[in-house]
């Protein structure tokens, strides 16, 4: 299908999968990937994912704000998996924010190594607080400036 040649066309598909409970997409080193591609693929999937693993390593994501509030509609979630090492990142308090609705979590992995600016994490340890099925978290901060 031609309509998958493109990233345009990989968020019109995950919209018509509406039976999807688990999806991963790796985007590492998609180096041209603009930001707003990321965004209509996020708006695109299903919100019943209880499984998601996103890897944008090494995307040209600095502004995360949309992407991050975006991450607290899929309310469903039972394991999220994120990926952005080396990513251009500054800010992940509204990470934190999106995290504290998603109360079905059971597994957390975040990757940010080599994510030199960022320079707190108060935010994303306050909205974990209030997730009381959380079992089991992973967080790779190696080489960040915290």
């Amino acid at each position: 299908n031609s309509e998958l040649t493109s990233m345009h066309g990989i968020g019109n598909a995950l919209a018509k999968l509406t039976a999807l409970n688990t999806l991963l997409l790796d985007f590492s080193g998609c180096t041209s990937m603009p930001p707003s591609v990321a965004m209509q693929i996020m708006h695109a999937m299903p919100l019943s994912l209880e499984m998601l693993l996103l890897n944008l390593r090494r995307c040209p994501i600095s502004s995360s704000k949309e992407l991050f509030e975006s991450i607290g509609n899929f309310t469903n979630l039972r394991h999220l998996r994120l990926g952005f090492c080396n990513a251009k990142l500054t800010n992940i308090d509204k990470l934190g924010g999106s995290l504290s609705h998603l109360h079905n979590l059971q597994s957390l992995h975040l990757d940010f190594s080599a994510c030199q600016g960022i320079s707190s994490i108060t935010h994303l340890i306050l909205g974990l607080s209030r997730l009381d099925k959380l079992s089991s978290i992973n967080f790779n901060f190696q080489n960040c400036s915290l």
